[in-house]
């Protein structure tokens, strides 16, 4: 953002390095359900051509996408994740990008696909990074969001640990139709939603995000 004083806010953020920092290893197991990476997560965005990942880390999700021949573009607030994109996974100086996911520089409905994995708890707005979010996407595109909730309230880099309800809400506030909660043992939620008008029924898509079943983990393994 350009005001100073948001500036200021966001410097205040401490950084995070865990599976996608700056010092990750090159190596993953593409069956980890937590990750981006793995291949229930992935398949997701199948018939996704172009794909934003929102706090994309090092851009190892970026990478294999791109390998399947999508349109990709990331973001991360640290700098040595950028060059770890750049030195490490083979992504360009246009593909991860340094900035601030509350402000993307993409044009509007850009991408047929997003990603918000792990990011939602760190931002000092969440709903304006959804409304960002909703913003590159094109009508009808995907929306692939995980985070985690009350296990993780007193992790010292997480802004927000909204639970499942309270992402819901979230979700319906920004113009987001759910259409797949997962349940991961209660510690972290993972949610696929698709952009839907402005102009919808808040209180039809209120009453349809409220219904969406929510589903544990497990069924993952016989899709």
């Amino acid at each position: 953002m350009d005001d100073k004083k948001w500036q200021e806010y966001i410097k205040r953020m401490p950084a995070e390095y865990n599976d996608r920092g700056p010092n990750a290893p090159i190596d993953f197991d593409p069956q980890d359900r937590c990750l981006p990476i793995a291949d229930v997560n992935q398949k997701i965005l199948d018939n996704c051509n172009s794909v934003v990942d929102l706090g994309c880390g090092v851009g190892r999700a970026l990478q294999l996408l791109k390998k399947k021949g999508k349109f990709v573009r990331g973001m991360t607030l640290d700098s040595r994740e950028v060059k770890a994109g750049i030195e490490q996974y083979g992504l360009t100086e246009e593909e991860i990008i340094l900035g601030d996911v509350h402000e993307t520089p993409w044009d509007d409905e850009t991408f047929d696909g997003a990603i918000m994995w792990e990011i939602l708890e760190h931002v000092l707005s969440p709903i304006i990074s959804l409304w960002e979010c909703w913003r590159l996407l094109k009508p009808g595109g995907k929306l692939l969001l995980f985070l985690p909730n009350k296990v993780y309230v007193d992790v010292g880099v997480h802004v927000i640990c909204p639970n499942i309800d309270q992402t819901r809400a979230l979700l319906t506030k920004t113009w987001f139709k759910i259409t797949d909660v997962i349940d991961h043992t209660g510690e972290s939620g993972r949610y696929t939603a698709i952009k839907v008008p402005r102009d919808t029924s808040e209180e039809e898509l209120r009453q349809h995000n409220k219904s969406v079943p929510l589903r544990h983990w497990s069924e993952l393994i016989l899709e």
